[in-house]
């Protein structure tokens, strides 16, 4: 160990990595094992950290976002649930080797999006939009990932992640600034990693509707998404 790197240095660091709840971490990441390809334990404990404070701060269970869809702008109840869209985005940065950083803040982005949805009474699969007042979830999301101290660069990914933020994605990248240069191309593959999603849906759609001409999730969507499209999306996070 270099002589700058002291215990008393090192201690802020590793006390970050013990505030995650071991019981917790283990029955997050049983849902969502591509948590455990973070390699940074910080960065992983920050993301467990999210996930925990997201409970209590919502109210919605993690294992809730398994059932709830994660669009109601397609027609029709066949539509991905939430927790399988994370899965989905967080295995395109697996695939591609991105880095850590852009992995947490795929697996952090949509959570919000949980909040925004709830059964219609007395149905078992009918879901309504829930208004929610002033911001949308990508800033709530990028609140609570500060809350939490995630890294910046991770923060601002988040908050940048959606159509609305192309333009200052762009500014970013055209940035001679280093670190402005850095964070705007890593936002523009978290952005590209969830849309990339969904034109896999798109294509699975078309291709187990068996003609091009199949019924197809489109943006905005309009229409239904087929079932057999459902099971193999799920297969590809078995």
């Amino acid at each position: 160990m270099a002589a700058a790197e002291t215990k008393d240095n090192l201690l802020p660091n590793w006390e970050r990595t013990q505030l995650c709840n071991p019981e917790f971490q283990l029955k997050l990441t049983r849902l969502i094992p591509e948590i455990d390809y973070i390699e940074d334990e910080i960065i992983k404990a920050g993301v467990v950290k999210f996930y925990q404070a997201f409970e209590e701060q919502t109210g919605v269970q993690t294992t809730e976002l398994a059932q709830k869809p994660y669009t109601l702008k397609a027609a029709g109840g066949n539509i991905p649930d939430l927790l399988l869209k994370t899965r989905l985005i967080a295995r395109q940065a697996i695939l591609n080797n991105l880095s850590d950083e852009v992995l947490a803040a795929l697996l952090c982005m949509d959570l919000f999006k949980g909040e925004e949805v709830e059964l219609v009474e007395g149905s078992e699969n009918e879901w309504k939009q829930v208004e929610i007042p002033s911001k949308g979830h990508a800033i709530r999301a990028f609140e609570l990932a500060k809350k939490v101290e995630l890294s910046e660069k991770i923060c601002q990914m988040i908050k940048l992640h959606g159509t609305e933020s192309a333009e200052e994605r762009q500014r970013l990248m055209a940035s001679k600034n280093k670190d402005e240069y850095q964070l705007g191309w890593e936002a523009e593959r978290v952005f590209k990693a969830d849309f990339d999603v969904h034109d896999m849906i798109k294509l699975f759609n078309r291709a187990r509707g068996g003609n091009a001409d199949a019924k197809t999730i489109t943006w905005p969507p309009e229409e239904l998404i087929l079932p057999p499209t459902i099971q193999a999306l799920r297969e590809l996070v078995l």
